[in-house]
């Protein structure tokens, strides 16, 4: 439970105890974690609805993701409740009753789980921030990454786990310490934590910047830029929380009042976690957010009778769901002409189209079998820019070069429409 108890002239400089109204960690732990529940619950509700209705592209990150807010949610609860009177984590241990401290102590129980859960919430957090990193950044390096953080993130949260389920033998001596303290086989309890605590802050720093080295390569607009680098930037938070908890659990292993000092210590973990499910969301919310914000975050393009609809995104998955199944997806890229404006925007496309042919190929209709690639052009919109949403006084144009075949001799190619 503690690194160490209290000595003589410590338990002599304590003040009278206050039963009726003491300080307490409960209104810090009811502000930030209800709070960071409702935020878990909007994140993944509007990740879900994003890839289930607008872009239908659900994969193992969703579930990994998916479980992980469940974790969240009920370790937030459960962080509250034992800062209740009843239980009385979060209290000094002056204004806490004698009999509380001996034989099983709830709180104690409670902040064991609520460890154990915190290794689980925020291994599969990073598992699925990882696995979505392996669908919106395809080079080799980044794969590399993610692939040998995976390895890294599974084996250290289940070393993690066991050990701090396991620090003392037997295990209830973290509950029932007074009980055992004489008796009980413990390890290095402080090398456990600060382990712990040190790997989960390091990767915490490895995985939420990795992005940045992306941003600063990829093709978009400036302003398309700085939005995707200040949602980056909730990264940065978690890496600060990280770093906090770093300090109060050294607070809570070398200071004897470890009530107090452990409630603290929870809630910067709710924090923490929450904090990292919503930024591991963020990607997934982007055809939501583009929806309600298209200036802000970019527009969409899609076509008729599909359920595909491709994102110029800088987070829309390198492959996405078709309702035809009929022909292999490809990926095209879209150059302007202008150069100053010059944007990379991925389109994945099944049935391709042309709103004018150029003069060079033949107008009536696109080649079918005997050609795999055509050049056409694509009239903007005046008052829509592709990849910023915003505003254009001139008629700018995009070539496309558009790569397959269409899936039977009789298609038709139908004109792309602006969302």
């Amino acid at each position: 439970m503690t690194a160490r108890f209290p000595t003589a002239m410590e338990i002599a400089s304590w003040p009278d105890p206050n039963y009726v109204d003491p300080p307490t960690r409960r209104p810090l732990a009811l502000g930030i974690n209800i709070t960071m529940t409702v935020i878990v619950v909007v994140f993944v509700m509007c990740r879900y609805f994003s890839r289930t209705v607008l872009v239908p592209a659900l994969g193992l990150d969703d579930w990994t993701m998916l479980l992980a807010s469940i974790c969240a949610v009920a370790n937030n609860i459960m962080i509250i409740v034992s800062m209740d009177r009843m239980y009385k984590m979060g209290w000094h241990m002056w204004d806490m009753e004698t009999s509380l401290l001996f034989g099983t102590i709830k709180a104690a129980q409670m902040g064991m789980a609520a460890q154990l859960l915190v290794s689980v919430i925020a291994g599969m957090t990073k598992v699925s921030i990882l696995l979505t990193y392996l669908r919106i950044f395809p080079t080799k390096t980044s794969k590399w990454f993610c692939w040998v953080m995976l390895v890294y993130t599974i084996t250290l949260s289940f070393a993690c786990f066991w050990l701090v389920l396991f620090q003392c033998s037997p295990v209830a001596t973290y509950w029932k310490i007074f009980n055992y303290f004489l008796t009980a086989k413990c390890l290095n309890v402080k090398a456990i934590y600060y382990f712990y605590t040190g790997q989960n802050t390091l990767s915490d720093f490895l995985i939420f910047l990795w992005p940045a080295k992306e941003l600063v390569a990829v093709k978009i607009s400036p302003r398309q830029r700085y939005t995707l680098i200040s949602m980056f930037c909730v990264g940065v938070v978690i890496c600060i929380a990280g770093l906090v908890r770093v300090y109060y659990t050294h607070l809570y292993l070398t200071h004897f009042d470890t009530f107090w000092n452990g409630g603290i210590l929870l809630v910067i973990c709710s924090l923490e976690t929450s904090l990292a499910i919503a930024c591991g969301c963020l990607p997934g919310c982007k055809p939501l957010m583009s929806r309600l914000f298209p200036r802000v975050f970019g527009t969409t393009v899609s076509r008729d009778n599909s359920n595909a609809r491709p994102s110029n995104s800088f987070f829309s998955p390198k492959y996405l769901s078709s309702s035809s199944g009929t022909a292999h997806s490809q990926s095209f890229q879209l150059q302007s002409l202008d150069s100053q404006h010059a944007e990379g925007v991925i389109v994945k496309q099944q049935e391709f189209s042309v709103k004018r042919m150029d003069a060079g190929l033949a107008k009536s209709h696109m080649p079918r079998r005997q050609s795999k690639v055509s050049v056409g052009r694509l009239v903007r919109r005046g008052e829509e820019r592709l990849g910023d949403g915003e505003g254009s006084d001139d008629d700018s144009q995009e070539f496309i070069i558009l790569q397959g075949r269409p899936s039977t001799e009789d298609e038709k190619y139908r004109p792309w429409r602006w969302v």
